[in-house]
């Protein structure tokens, strides 16, 4: 039997294993392995084929990343408390003895706050969230 039959089943095995997975790494090498089998048609010579088979597959490889991560990208949305900034609150509480601080809530919920630079604030001022630090929210005054 002809080596190049053999490259042709590999490649075939090797893309219905993509269609299971959906990796394009399969894909590559299945399709590396079909490309070898045109080149094995006309070199014989085993050691030629698997160097072949082997350049052929990191070629392939390097050029579907790009390719791939563009199709496999989710877009990128704020989740949990990164989902907070931007948010407006209102002040609920001062905290004792420290400016700038205190508790906001946001959506419903109840977090600690700092404000830049120790601003103070009173009860019932509006807050828009600038950023999160562990479980603490820094806001700005107003909208």
């Amino acid at each position: 039997m002809h080596p190049s039959i053999w490259w042709v089943v590999v490649g075939i095995a090797l893309i219905a294993l993509e269609m299971a997975t959906g990796t394009f790494f399969a894909l590559c090498l299945g399709i590396a392995a079909l490309l070898t089998a045109a080149f094995g048609y006309y070199v014989e010579e085993d050691v030629y084929q698997y160097s072949f088979f082997a350049a052929s597959a990191v070629i392939l490889t390097l050029l579907s990343r790009p390719l791939a991560a563009r199709f496999s990208r989710s877009p990128s949305r704020p989740s949990n408390i990164d989902a907070l900034v931007g948010q407006k609150g209102l002040v609920e509480k001062l905290a004792d003895g420290k400016k700038g601080t205190g508790y906001v809530k946001v959506n419903g919920e109840v977090w600690r706050f700092e404000t830049e630079e120790g601003a103070p604030l009173k009860v019932g001022h509006e807050v828009t969230v600038l950023s999160v630090r562990g479980n603490t929210l820094r806001v700005k005054a107003g909208p």
